[in-house]
């Protein structure tokens, strides 16, 4: 297991809702998508909006991180979105210290029967 500090950074920025923070650990080409809603973003420009609009859409959350493995070059996140308990995994790349790729996967909580 590889030096993680850079994803904890990443989700860190996520739980202060600090676009710049977030954007602090990302590549300047960096490739981002949200696979569920086909949402994505490509580079700087285009993360900050994507990031300003996802943090709009979600005032309050935080990200409670369950697992995280990295090899260095490629990392799996296992996380829980709080207060509405979304589970999700994020897969990506890291180059030189920083995200390069990460696509974001999750479901809504299953209704009780």
């Amino acid at each position: 297991m590889s030096d993680t500090t850079v994803i904890d950074d990443y989700f860190a920025g996520w739980n202060k809702q600090d676009t710049d923070a977030i954007l602090a650990t990302l590549t300047p080409d960096v490739v981002l998508e949200d696979v569920p809603t086909g949402h994505g973003a490509a580079g700087t420009d285009e993360a900050r909006a994507f990031i300003d609009n996802a943090l709009s859409q979600t005032a309050g959350t935080t990200y409670d991180v369950v697992t995280t493995l990295s090899d260095g070059a490629t990392y799996a996140i296992e996380w829980v979105m709080q207060p509405a308990g979304i589970r999700g995994s994020s897969f990506g790349s890291l180059r030189e210290g920083r995200i390069a790729v990460n696509r974001d996967y999750w479901s809504l909580p299953r209704k009780s029967a």
